[in-house]
């Protein structure tokens, strides 16, 4: 799948979205033998310069208030947060919302393959970031999407596949030009529906305690889903900051969560980090923008006609 074709592309309202045909999707689940699983290395998160962090404070961010867009499904064997700030602790992925997490295995362009993190947001949509599903210079999307949902050392709930993907229009920006950190958010349209449940989303970000999950490689070696409790950090020119986050590659697309009476809900993911501040994460702002790509990936899933 390597070759998938990138002319299926929608564009609507600075969304795109990829379907990938039936023949990509038999080939996807013949690529990934065991020996190519173990070889896949953590996408490595794109650096964010001092430079680009002084640039950022002195644009203005149009803040909005806290809007639920997407309810989370049950949260049956709810767990707590994490009780330690900034000291990442396994999470069980037999309990929500770590259940409705995974890792999320892909090809680039240059036939490179690579493992994410991601979680279901919608009985058949995964989140995850942009640089995990597209090329930021070519626009090419990356192929093979193969999720495996509750991965403990080497062991999972069950393998989902991914059939469509989605990103902002504006995430590509071209060779040599700075990461686009405010859309660096994407989606996975899946075969089959979650095995467990989903979590809910906000935009806002105006929660100060929140926690974050994913598969650092920098503990545990990225085989065990992690969870630690950190802080709102504030907001710069459409990017959040989530402090006492110290995950490293691997935990790219793993969700900023708040825990509700309802269940839990993403409000960020893990993007980018600064070489010399390895405890803040650096994750899109969720706004309208990114409320208009869930919607038009949920309507594209919809259409698409899932299998339970």
């Amino acid at each position: 799948m390597a070759e998938a074709d990138q002319k299926n592309i929608i564009n609507k309202n600075g969304n795109s979205i990829i379907s990938f045909s039936k023949d990509d999707l038999a080939k996807t689940k013949d690529y990934w033998t065991e020996e190519r699983l173990k070889k896949a290395t953590p996408k490595e998160a794109p650096e964010i310069t001092e430079q680009e962090i002084e640039k950022m404070k002195k644009e203005k961010t149009q803040l909005v208030s806290p809007k639920i867009i997407a309810k989370p499904g049950p949260s049956k064997n709810a767990a707590r947060t994490p009780a330690k700030t900034g000291v990442p602790s396994e999470a069980d992925v037999d309990d929500y919302p770590f259940n409705t997490a995974g890792v999320l295995y892909f090809t680039e362009g240059d036939g490179g393959e690579h493992r994410c993190s991601a979680q279901f947001v919608a009985p058949n949509v995964l989140l995850t970031a942009a640089h995990c599903v597209r090329d930021k210079e070519t626009g090419e999307y990356y192929t093979n999407f193969e999720f495996h949902q509750g991965y403990r050392k080497g062991k999972e709930k069950g393998i989902i596949y991914g059939i469509s993907a989605a990103t902002r229009d504006s995430w590509v920006v071209g060779e040599g030009e700075d990461t686009n950190r405010k859309v660096d958010y994407g989606f996975i349209i899946t075969e089959t529906e979650t095995l467990t449940s989903w979590l809910g989303g906000e935009i806002g970000f105006k929660h100060d305690n929140l926690y974050a999950i994913g598969y650092p490689s920098n503990y545990s070696d990225g085989k065990i889903l992690q969870k630690v409790k950190g802080h709102n950090a504030g907001v710069e020119d459409g990017v959040a900051a989530m402090s006492d986050n110290p995950y490293g590659s691997g935990a790219s697309g793993g969700a900023w969560i708040v825990d509700k009476e309802d269940g839990s809900y993403a409000i960020g993911n893990n993007a980018s980090h600064k070489h010399d501040d390895p405890n803040t994460d650096y994750g899109p702002y969720y706004d309208h923008k990114f409320e208009s790509l869930y919607d038009e990936v949920a309507s594209q899933a919809t259409k698409l006609g899932i299998k339970k």
